[in-house]
């Protein structure tokens, strides 16, 4: 009798343990949830002249933490995508010249960005164009 009522005991730990091991070990898993890309597109361009500006590091951040960065094409265009899980997002972009007198010398510029992608679906892209910045010369 003892035997029988600890296999069933160990047979009832077991599937508590199994059910409690799940639901803490995953509290903030993406495993499986529905992402949504987002891609930003804009043009790097002199403040005075409008002329694109080409070599110009562009640096994507989020509240989160994590950033990414791109350079600008010869036209000054760039674009930075990520995958997350659909909502609002605040973006910052920071412009930097980092080749300094190559394509002439400009000050960096950040801008903040508010992406709203909810109520897209699952591998479903949502573009954010028109993300330009103006930069102005460091004479």
């Amino acid at each position: 009798m003892k035997r029988f009522f600890l296999k069933k005991l160990s047979k009832i730990f077991v599937v508590i343990l199994s059910i409690l091991g799940i639901t803490i070990a995953c509290t903030n898993c993406k495993y499986g949830t529905d992402q949504v890309g987002h891609v930003f597109r804009g043009t790097v361009t002199d403040s005075v002249t409008s002329e694109p500006i080409k070599d110009i590091n562009v640096v994507m951040s989020l509240t989160d933490g994590w950033r990414d960065s791109v350079q600008t094409d010869a036209s000054g265009q760039y674009v930075i995508e990520f995958w997350d899980l659909a909502g609002t997002y605040t973006v910052n972009f920071t412009a930097n010249d980092v080749d300094d007198t190559l394509n002439g010398k400009y000050f960096s510029k950040s801008i903040q960005v508010n992406a709203n992608s909810s109520g897209h679906d699952n591998d479903e892209q949502v573009n954010f164009n028109g993300n330009d910045i103006k930069l102005r010369k460091n004479e």
